[in-house]
């Protein structure tokens, strides 16, 4: 047993000892623009519907290269996936546009390919955040179902949502790939563009009644960023 260990720990050294001796540390900064829709399954709410929203995001992003073709990356992302809502039939005047403002943390194992300048890459894995705030700007028609019928005017509102512990995930998480190119312009520099994509596991909603609708972000994120190497080969 003790024979099988050291051998399995002399591969392991000789595998990751030359990994690590051309490894490079990296950090920079990223942002851009991202679409999100809210994928939702819509029950009973036959008269709702849901649109996608585009708005911000940014980011601290941080690498670790064992070779040129492998590495690890995990971002600090600040974003907004955003949506809105409309209703239709006898509320068609009824409108919702939600900001949702995120914090993301994605975790990455990145593959690049191309030449020594100019190269792409694909990176795979998964994100956790959490759900910071949301805002809502919209429309609500008031008025009473009566016979005949009353007309109480528009009720226009733009206020911040607040969090209800017994109905709001405030949780997210799931998963993400993205693909890009980036340019080595200089011994420590080098910019990139990507486009990113984010699907949230977790639901916006506890369940807290019967046949509730689910409701999962769907983002996409086009960035642009430059990188630092802290290390060098």
């Amino acid at each position: 047993m003790n024979a099988t260990i050291i051998k399995l720990a002399a591969i392991a050294a000789m595998v990751f000892t030359p990994m690590l001796a051309t490894a490079q540390w990296k950090i920079g900064i990223e942002g851009g623009v991202v679409h999100n829709t809210l994928l939702v399954s819509k029950c009973y709410d036959y008269d709702r519907h849901y649109s996608g929203a585009t708005n911000g995001i940014i980011g601290i992003p941080v690498r670790y290269d064992f070779r040129d073709w492998f590495g690890i990356q995990a971002d600090l992302s600040y974003l907004a996936k955003d949506y809105s809502m409309y209703r239709s039939d006898v509320y068609a005047s009824n409108y919702y546009n939600y900001t949702n403002s995120y914090l993301n943390i994605p975790i990455y194992a990145r593959f690049s390919f191309g030449g020594t300048k100019l190269r792409g890459y694909v990176l795979a894995g998964g994100f956790i955040g959490a759900w910071v705030e949301s805002d809502v700007e919209g429309n609500q028609y008031r008025y009473f179902s009566q016979d005949p019928y009353v007309d109480y005017g528009n009720y226009h509102f733009d206020e911040k949502v607040p969090f209800d512990s017994r109905r709001d995930n405030r949780f997210d998480a799931g998963v993400s790939g993205a693909i890009g190119i980036e340019y080595q312009f200089a011994k420590r520099f080098s910019v990139f563009v990507e486009g990113r994509y984010l699907y949230s596991l977790t639901d916006m909603q506890k369940k807290y009644m019967l046949k509730q609708p689910t409701k999962h972000n769907s983002t996409f994120a086009l960035q642009i960023g430059f990188m630092y190497s802290i290390t060098t080969k």
